[in-house]
């Protein structure tokens, strides 16, 4: 295999897991500018698509850990024997997935992804979902929870399959799960939510 310009933290035949850096940006842009991507989000008015690359800069560096985010740890996803955006031989980024923050209790870290929509329904993000829970529980950190955690919206029935298949347990619906502010009305409204987790013990 080509050398890796991004040391893998975890990896699977297809692909490896890359700590996010600003050496994604292109990929994360694309990322995030993606409407069909940030449908669950944007049609709710919790957060629109990035509008330019100095927008998704700004995004990405507040999605690194630092100062008050030292629980924080999101990861591009790295399809093997491909190109990246920048050229790179061997390695191109389809998406992203990570801890963006704790539950509101702070007893669970929870876990969110994205995948470019051409690489949808190959099983890329429940892999992908496999190696990091697995490389959670068994690496250390500043911040360690017992249990990782990740919400869906009722009717994102491909999300929830991604968490079937990594060995997620759904754990119920959470009516107003959290408070979102629409960003076209200014308007807040609560956000309901299916629940799914993973623990340690699973891995035993």
């Amino acid at each position: 295999m080509p050398p890796q310009p991004h040391p893998p933290i975890a990896e699977s035949a297809r692909l490896y897991l890359s700590p996010l850096s600003l050496s994604h940006l292109n990929a994360y842009h694309a990322l995030n500018s993606d409407e069909r991507i940030s449908r669950w989000s944007y049609e709710l008015g919790i957060a629109p698509p990035t509008k330019d690359l100095a927008e998704t800069k700004a995004l990405l560096l507040s999605r690194l850990p630092g100062p008050g985010r030292d629980f924080m740890e999101n990861y591009a996803i790295i399809l093997k024997n491909s190109t990246s955006e920048e050229g790179n031989s061997g390695e191109k980024m389809i998406g992203i997935l990570g801890i963006p923050r704790l539950s509101p209790s702070g007893a669970a870290a929870e876990v969110g992804y994205a995948l470019l929509p051409e690489y949808w329904g190959m099983g890329y993000a429940s892999e992908a979902l496999i190696l990091f829970r697995t490389y959670y529980f068994n690496s250390t950190r500043p911040v360690q929870k017992a249990t990782l955690l990740a919400k869906t919206e009722p009717k994102n029935v491909a999300s929830e399959r991604v968490l079937s298949k990594a060995g997620f347990k759904r754990v119920g619906f959470v009516k107003g799960a959290f408070e979102v502010v629409d960003f076209r009305t200014g308007e807040k409204g609560m956000r309901d939510a299916t629940e799914w987790r993973f623990t340690r013990e699973q891995l035993e």
